[in-house]
């Protein structure tokens, strides 16, 4: 029987490390960024997984618990979707109206333009109500910055199921570097972000990736060019710590309905 759920404290730790250079470039560096990378895709990314099913109401303790011990009993297993309304009314209470974007006084009014452009040619009013629903389910969410072919600046939303940063080791606590990392066709598809280079690795193995660098590119941002939003200082969903809650009451409905049909179906015999 599995009925509740409790995440790994490793589920939602911080990926830290010195410097970037010695993580890339040097053979214990690279050892802690393959540790990194499966710790990322076979614990943090599970709890991610689970949390955006009970935001979409598809929850997971009452659909993958063994319920009814009798095949030929009746076994419903009714869901409600309170983490998607919780995430749902915070985020619209907080971003129905989009953030206001100004200068700080004595910019020179000319960069506010090109700020709006950025704006209209992303619509970040969109994106920021995307990124605040990704936070309040799963805690963070994530932003990538980046220049097309066409020269034109784009900002992005990245699956928290895809993409995890790295911080320094000091009370800082600075990103200096992100580790974006889909699965395409069965086949681990990794770009690390640092402050100067975009580093594109070789295909590999979800089970065991590789560290095998392909190409470099310079981006010129000058910075990691990911922002990671925190819901929290504890990067929790909102409606995380109710997750007994809605199991519970999960399992009482469920309980309920097969008490019903199984009496319905019941004949007296004497």
């Amino acid at each position: 029987r599995y009925d509740t759920i409790r995440f790994e404290e490793d589920s939602n730790t911080h990926f830290t490390y010195s410097n970037m250079s010695d993580l890339l470039e040097t053979k214990d560096g690279k050892k802690t960024l393959q540790e990194m990378i499966l710790r990322f895709m076979h614990s943090q990314k599970e709890r991610i997984e689970i949390l955006d099913d009970y935001s979409k109401g598809d929850n997971y303790t009452v659909l993958h618990g063994r319920r009814r011990l009798e095949e030929e009993k009746s076994d419903y297993r009714i869901r409600h979707n309170w983490g998607g309304y919780i995430s749902g009314f915070i985020t619209g209470n907080i971003l129905g109206k989009p953030v206001t974007i100004g200068l700080a006084e004595g910019t020179e009014s000319d960069d506010l333009d090109d700020v709006n452009v950025i704006i209209e040619e992303n619509d970040l009013n969109a994106l920021n109500y995307e990124l605040g629903f990704d936070a309040s389910r799963f805690g963070r969410a994530f932003e990538l910055h980046y220049r097309d072919a066409d020269k034109v600046d784009r900002i992005v939303l990245i699956d928290p199921t895809e993409m995890f940063v790295i911080r320094d080791e000091t009370v800082a606590n600075e990103i200096i570097g992100a580790v974006h990392c889909p699965i395409y066709n069965g086949k681990l598809y990794i770009t690390i972000y640092t402050d100067k280079q975009v580093i594109t690795l070789k295909p590999t193995e979800p089970s065991l990736p590789k560290i095998e660098e392909e190409q470099r590119t310079e981006h010129y941002y000058d910075d990691v060019p990911v922002v990671e939003w925190w819901n929290n200082r504890f990067r929790q969903g909102d409606f995380e710590n109710e997750i007994p809650l809605i199991d519970a009451y999960d399992a009482a409905q469920s309980d309920t309905a097969n008490y019903m049909s199984d009496l319905n179906d019941a004949l007296l015999v004497i």
